[in-house]
């Protein structure tokens, strides 16, 4: 899975961000997406960035991503879906590529892939499909995958739902765990309080949206969980550069964690 000069360089278990932007396209930022990877395997957090052309600058596996996690059907986290299984299967992949999504967005996906002629008859590797349902635990080699619902999209299936009946509403942040940590991913949420089933326990590194939740609202939402750090990610414009600011919004709120600005390119050991 990676190259042989990076096999005696990596640590057991890092994060790479491929993108921080909210759902406004902008110059030097991508959309949602974020690789956790140790030396047997790689899950893929949400693919609204350019995933492929990463990939491939990076010469990496054609094995990577062993999984993709799509937390909800907004495109600024699916768009680059198919462009990526088209890359894997120009890269000549063979081994199957599991996809986790919400389990009513199953059926949609692979309509998505048939419709860019993505076909399963031509694709030279096998997709497995699993549908997310919160609460529930997928052990996953020596990885846990524990999701949880959020209240993000509520509020457009009360107001659309009956209308369009077989749209999925549904969106899935996780709760990874390995031997030596955890990381929570938040996908999209409603509201912080969305947060509470997986921060009770204690939790490395939070990846926290920041597109939909005020960052004061987070951090009192956060106060006494046991959160080692958060890492800020799908974040509007207006925060580019402010770290120390949120910093201090945590601090003023109480949180004691360590609170950093994700960017583009970043490398986070777990």
């Amino acid at each position: 899975m990676i190259p042989e000069e990076g096999k005696d360089t990596i640590p057991w278990m890092e994060a790479v961000v491929l993108g921080t932007a909210d759902g406004l396209a902008r110059p030097g930022r991508n959309h949602a997406g974020i690789l956790l990877w140790d030396k047997n395997q790689s899950l893929l957090l949400d693919c609204g960035a350019p995933v492929e052309q990463w990939l491939v600058g990076e010469a990496m596996d054609v094995g990577v991503p062993s999984r993709i996690w799509l937390s909800h059907m907004h495109s600024d986290h699916v768009a680059h879906f198919p462009i990526l299984v088209q890359t894997l299967w120009l890269r000549h992949r063979k081994t199957p590529l599991e996809v986790s999504a919400p389990a009513g967005a199953v059926a949609g996906l692979k309509k998505l892939l048939e419709h860019c002629l993505l076909l399963p008859e031509i694709l030279p590797f096998p997709i497995h499909w699993t549908g997310i349902v919160p609460g529930r635990k997928d052990c996953w080699g020596e990885w846990e995958l524990t999701a949880f619902g959020t209240t993000h999209l509520c509020s457009g299936e009360a107001r659309f739902g009956k209308y369009f009946p077989t749209i999925c509403f549904c969106c899935c942040g996780v709760l990874v765990e390995w031997p030596s940590g955890s990381c929570v991913y938040s996908a999209d949420l409603g509201c912080a309080s969305d947060l509470r089933p997986v921060v009770s326990e204690p939790v490395r590194i939070l990846f926290c949206e920041l597109a939909h939740v005020e960052p004061a609202d987070l951090f009192r939402e956060l106060l006494g969980r046991p959160v080692e750090e958060v890492w800020l990610i799908h974040y509007p414009d207006q925060w580019v550069g402010q770290e120390e600011n949120l910093q201090k919004i945590a601090s003023e709120a109480g949180f004691t964690g360590k609170v950093r600005l994700a960017r583009e390119g970043m490398r986070i050991s777990l």
